[in-house]
């Protein structure tokens, strides 16, 4: 981190550029963890602040002379570790596309999920999904999730992944989970497609209970 600062800080010593404004956005692992925590701290940024969920992605159905737009669309699904039991009353708040960002670089998102994990509780596993009326793969352009920091009216970008459906039929994908434990939050990707809901929950389930959501 400290190497990109030193190269960020050359490439804005040069006389042309040293008006622009750069962002540094990641892009999550597909398989390897991350330290949320760690990353907040190496951007000093307040963790306890509200993270932010962007989905975007979307597919044109035309049926004779009509059109419609059918946009993906986002959600958590909470476990307890100690109890097995699904949680229902997470604190979260989802707001539709016409929310406000404060995120500097443009995203054309469909919805928002802003959570702060100071309230949840640190026996929950947040297991992030996005899903879809028609497939997955018919998106056109390909679908993403952004993660953002979002500090008052300050937001910064952490992550920013495209999510490229690897199965034909598939409604559902999850992309990764928050869950918190060596003292910290981390984020742990799980990338799997469903055709249903039930067939996404019943594999979270199974996993859940086998502490190996991965």
């Amino acid at each position: 981190l400290n190497q990109q600062n030193d190269e960020m800080e050359k490439v804005q010593s040069i006389k042309s550029l040293e008006n622009t404004h750069f962002l540094r956005t990641h892009v999550l692992p597909l398989y390897k963890q991350v330290s949320l925590t760690k990353l907040l701290r190496n951007y000093n940024l307040d963790v306890n602040s509200n993270l932010r969920f962007y989905v975007g992605g979307s597919t044109t159905n035309t049926a004779g002379s009509s059109a419609y737009v059918d946009q993906w669309k986002q959600g958590f699904i909470a476990y307890d570790k100690v109890s097995h039991e699904v949680c229902n009353d997470i604190p979260m708040k989802i707001e539709e596309e016409n929310a406000i960002s404060y995120l500097l670089d443009k995203v054309n998102y469909n919805s928002i999920i802003t959570l702060n994990l100071n309230q949840i509780n640190k026996n929950t596993v947040l297991a992030y999904y996005v899903y879809s009326s028609s497939y997955l793969i018919n998106a056109f352009p390909h679908g993403f999730f952004v993660i953002s920091h979002c500090d008052d009216t300050s937001e910064r970008s952490l992550f920013r992944n495209t999510i490229f459906a690897d199965s034909w039929t598939s409604y559902y994908a999850t992309c990764f989970r928050l869950e918190f434990f060596d003292d910290e939050w981390r984020i742990i990707p799980m990338r799997q497609y469903f055709n249903t809901k039930d067939e996404m929950e019943y594999a979270l389930d199974l996993a859940h209970l086998n502490e190996s959501m991965s």
